[in-house]
């Protein structure tokens, strides 16, 4: 198999809730995406999809684990730029936070 084009290896992201529990929304995730392949992020309403998703285009930093797009780390990713990406989530509450140029895709700037 050729590099990835998606890696990820031992993501995990924890955070506490509101009443201050500790709640875990990814958990030891392996993935490897090869170039041209598609897939679907499947799963039941809390199950950490878009906590995933949030965490590859670089808007969540994983609580451990890494992530590489293109073979470039998703942290350095996402300082360089948020136009490599794009996600639609059902809800639109924490892209709310962005500039509208980062919610602009790279084609159209």
């Amino acid at each position: 198999m050729d590099e990835p084009f998606l890696d990820i290896n031992g993501l995990t992201r924890t955070y506490r809730s509101k009443g201050g529990a500790l709640v875990h929304a990814n958990v030891d995730i392996d993935l490897a995406v090869a170039p041209g392949q598609v897939f679907g992020l499947l799963g039941a309403n809390g199950a950490g999809k878009t906590t995933m998703v949030m965490q590859i285009l670089g808007l969540l930093t994983p609580t451990s684990g890494s992530i590489r797009v293109a073979d470039v780390d998703a942290d350095r990713r996402s300082r360089r730029s948020h136009g490599d990406g794009a996600a639609r989530p059902d809800r639109v509450g924490p892209l709310v936070t962005l500039a509208a140029v980062s919610l602009t895709p790279s084609a159209c700037r």
